[in-house]
Order: structure tokens, then sequence, then C-alpha cells
């Protein structure tokens, strides 16, 4: 085969292989607009992985338009001192559930949503899903596929679509961010007439998406909400969502007109394999407060990253040819103590905001500006293995303790003998690439003496579903991280990871980790809106 068309596929294979775990960011980039079309749907379905993403597209959207309706309202409303946290969280708490529909092109679409219940559940063109919070059980039915797929949930996935937790708490306002990368902008209320009926509405602008535009409509008296519309600036298209309170909803996803006969395709993971996952989440949640030095050799530059519970801080640092390259641990060398060293903020985050430094080399002024591509989350969430946008490596917890879950699309296996790998445990995942052409595969090499940290991660494309045939592989690429230790709270790190960096060569970044008893909470300071405006 031409070399040309070996280096092309490789290179779009890497790709996908690099972009597979984050979903989420394309899920929510145009919340609020239709679902696609029918025969589109069919389109993706032939194709494999990118239907995949199409649907799940959508249904994200549905469940933003809820979290957004109910929880920007709550929060905008708390705003006048008659109206208190309590009355708010209590009129959505009372209702039985909560129901949004919208008319569009592909027929109507439908959201039920019940806090007393625990329950949620969608209905729109041809898919279908019913999730019982209680038993952390998830119901997802595709027509075309005459399947049901059976998936596991966490404890926290009901306040995503719902954050009535937040809203006791009596926190000034709830964390503006929907599904960890959407969010609410700006907002301006008034008050409105219509048929001699007073209503209040909310004008508010959305961070991403075609559609960012939104009202939301709200009863004074019941203080519910009853209308959300979508607007685009270059378009006449409107999304309308309206809002009732029914007494009762959907029991189960039978009862949304699915056939009791139909085949259930369960990716509920045995009690051993569940305990497994749990005990990763657990450790990247473990990690306590830190600074981490980051640097790729020979390179002379490096990143500082500051962790103060959910805020966090990355700093760009570097040095002249003629400054002898610092060592990790010389404490105070990154903040422009040592001759030659210069240092500027690159990231920072207060946990439900980012800011990026877009001017971080030598000589150069601040200009800082919200974040189109990292969320509050990107740093420790446990996806990317370990890359974030201008900060590469800093995503360390990633690759350590890697979010890992089941998902409709993926296999994911457990091997607690892998050959070659003695006394190490092998979760492998697996999903369709280009329409059955080609798979992808991760495969995660935990370490049991070392709390189950991941050692080793394979990153590899085949030409079939048989990853143990060699010969089938076209890319093959891997992580390892070496010299292990504790920190003060028991959580395994390590001072020295390799990261492929396709094409070109490997990457090898080297850590040295502090765990101060107190960190400045100056360092997480955010840049006021104006510094976006100059």
């Amino acid at each position: 085969m031409n070399n040309d068309i070996i280096e092309k596929q490789l290179q779009q294979l890497g790709e996908s292989l690099r972009n597979r775990e984050s979903i989420t960011d394309q899920m929510l980039k145009n919340l609020g607009e239709q679902p696609q079309k029918n025969q589109r749907d069919k389109q993706h379905a032939e194709r494999g992985s990118t239907g995949f993403k199409s649907r799940w597209f959508a249904f994200a959207a549905s469940l933003a338009v809820v979290a957004c309706c109910l929880g920007v309202m709550l929060f905008s409303l708390f705003s006048r001192p008659q109206v208190s946290w309590g009355q708010m969280t209590r009129a959505v708490q009372e209702q039985e559930w909560i129901r949004g529909t919208a008319e569009g092109k592909n027929g109507k679409r439908t959201v039920w949503v019940s806090t007393k219940n625990n329950k949620w559940a969608i209905n729109f063109s041809s898919t279908k899903i019913f999730c019982n919070q209680t038993k952390k059980i998830k119901y997802e039915y595709i027509d075309w596929e005459k399947t049901i797929t059976k998936l596991p949930v966490d404890d926290h996935t009901i306040e995503k679509v719902l954050p009535v937790t937040a809203l006791s708490q009596d926190k000034k306002a709830i964390e503006p961010w929907l599904f960890g990368t959407e969010k609410v902008i700006s907002q301006k209320r008034k008050v409105v007439s219509e048929k001699g009926k007073k209503w209040i509405e909310f004008e508010l602008l959305m961070w991403r998406g075609s559609m960012r535009n939104a009202v939301l409509r709200v009863d004074p008296k019941t203080k519910l909400p009853v209308r959300l519309t979508f607007s685009s600036n270059g378009s006449s298209e409107t999304s309308v969502w309206e809002f009732d309170y029914p007494l009762r909803g959907p029991s189960d996803i039978y009862a949304m007109g699915v056939p009791r006969d139909t085949k259930i395709v369960d990716l509920i993971p045995d009690k051993r394999t569940q305990l497994l996952l749990k005990e990763l989440k657990q450790n990247r949640n473990r990690i306590e407060d830190f600074r981490m030095v980051v640097r790729r050799s020979p390179e002379r530059l490096a990143m500082v990253v500051f962790k103060k519970g959910r805020k966090w801080r990355v700093d760009y640092c570097s040095w002249n040819s003629t400054t002898l390259i610092p060592e990790l641990s010389n404490d105070g060398w990154y903040d422009g103590k040592l001759p030659g060293v210069h240092s500027a903020p690159l990231y920072v985050s207060d946990g439900t905001e980012v800011w990026q430094n877009t001017n971080f080399r030598v000589g150069q002024k601040t200009n800082w500006k919200k974040s189109e591509y990292v969320g509050p989350r990107n740093l420790l969430n446990g996806e990317d293995l370990g890359n974030m946008t201008l900060a590469p490596y800093t995503k360390l917890i990633s690759a350590l303790y890697p979010k890992i879950e089941p998902r409709k699309g993926w296999k994911l296996s457990v091997d607690y003998k892998p050959k070659g790998h003695k006394g190490k445990v092998l979760i492998k995942t697996s999903v369709e690439l280009a329409g059955g052409k080609s798979f992808g595969h991760n495969w995660y090499y935990l370490n049991p003496a070392k709390g189950h940290a991941v050692d080793r991660i394979e990153l590899f494309t085949t030409t079939d579903g048989n990853a143990e045939d060699k010969n089938s592989i076209i890319d093959w690429q891997v992580i390892t991280m070496d010299d292990f230790f504790q920190s003060k709270k028991g959580v395994w790190l390590c001072r020295k990871a390799t990261f492929p960096h396709y094409p070109i060569d490997k990457a090898t970044a080297t850590y040295h980790f502090d765990f101060p008893n107190k960190l400045d909470d100056k360092l997480f300071k955010l840049p006021s809106d104006k510094a976006e405006k100059k």
C-alpha cells in the first residue's frame, strides 16, 4: 500500500482514538436545536458510531432543556427578596411530575422528570429513554434497532436533570454549568402582560450553540415555568417547550410504547466489576489539594498546576537558554524568584467558570477571556487520558484513574489474569468505528498493589472486532506511568509518564507533587468581565 495512504489512515485513526473518549462537548454544542431528521438518523445508524453520537446529542439536549429551564428559573427568582429559596425548592419538589413538550419537524418531543419518584424519561423521534434513579438503572430504545439497552447510572444523574439538592443548600445561586459544559452566561428579568395575566420572563443567553437565545416564562403565583423558547439571531426558526405538571408519568419504558417482548441488551457490569470502577472514581475524588509541576524534557518549559477543592489553576513557565534548567522540587522558581525564568497564568477556574490567558509568552501582557473549550471539571474528570488544550500532560489524574463506564455502543470486559502482565487487572473497552470497517480499543492495566491505579494504557485500532489478532492492528499507542508514590491521603500518584506524541515521537513528562497545608485563595481569583471586554 502507498505510504501516503497509510499515513493518512493512521492520522485519521489516531484522531478518532484521541477524540472518542470525550463526547460531552459534542452532546450539548447545539442546545435546544431540533433533533436530526428520521432519514438522517437512519443513515447515521448505518455508519455505526457516528449515529450513536448524534442520537446522544439529541438526548442530552433534551435533558439540558429541563435542567436549564428549572435550574435557571429557580436561581433567577431567588434574587427577589420576597421569594425564598425554600419556597422555590418546594414549588418544584411538591410536583408529582414535570412534563416538557415541544412540537417540531420530526414530531412531538416529551421529557418527564419526577423528583418525588426519582425517575425521568425522554420520548422523541425514534428514541425512548427511561431512568429509575432509585435502582440506578437506565433503559434506552431506538426504533430501528428493536432492542432495549440496559445501563447503569450514578448517584448524581438526577441532579444533572433537576438540581434540587443544590437549591436546598441556601446558596446565592446554583452552579450555572449544565452537564459540565453548557451554561447560562447572562440573563435579564422582566414582567409581561398577556390577555390580562402577568408573567415573569427571563431573557437568557446560552454559552454555545446556534440557538443560544432563550426566553423562560414563569407563573409568579405558582413559581413554576410554563414555557421556554429558543431562537437564533440569524434565523427565524424557534424551538418552543411547554410545561405542565401531571399527577402521573411513565412507570417504565414499556409505558412509553415499547413492546414488552423487546430484547434487552444488559450492559450492567457484574458486582466485582462495579466495585472496580467505583474504586477508580473514589480514588480520583480522594486526591487532596496539591501543587504539581509538569515538565517535558528536554524542552525549557513547564506547567504548574494548583488544586484546591474544586478550584484549580495552570501556570505556564519557561526559561532562557542561559539559565540552568531548574529542579522541579526547587520551591518558588516558577514565580520569578529564579533569574531568567518567565511565568504567566494560563488557566484559572473557581469550579464554575474557566478563564484563559491568551497572552502567556515572554513580554506579553495578560489577556483574559472565558474559555470556549475547557470546562471547570476538565482537569480532574477522568476523561481525555492526559491531555488538555495548551497544557499537555497536566491531566495526569485522568490517566491514573480514568473515567471508565458502560455505555451504549461500547463493549466492556475485565480480565483478572491478563497474559504477560502478572499481578495486573485489565479492563478492556471497544467500539465499532466507520460503520463496522474498523474497531477502536482502549485497554487499561490496573495495578492492585498501587491502589488499582492505571500504570499502562493501550490505544489501538483493528480492522475487525478481534483485538487478539495482532495482524489486524493498524494503529497502536501506549501510555505508561512509572515511579509511583502515595500522597498524604494514601492515593497512589506517579512521578513520570510517557504519552504517545502521534505521529512523530513519544513524550516523557516528569512530575513533582507538593501537598501544601494551605493554598492562597488569591491564586484562584477569576478576572472580572471587564477583562474580557478589553
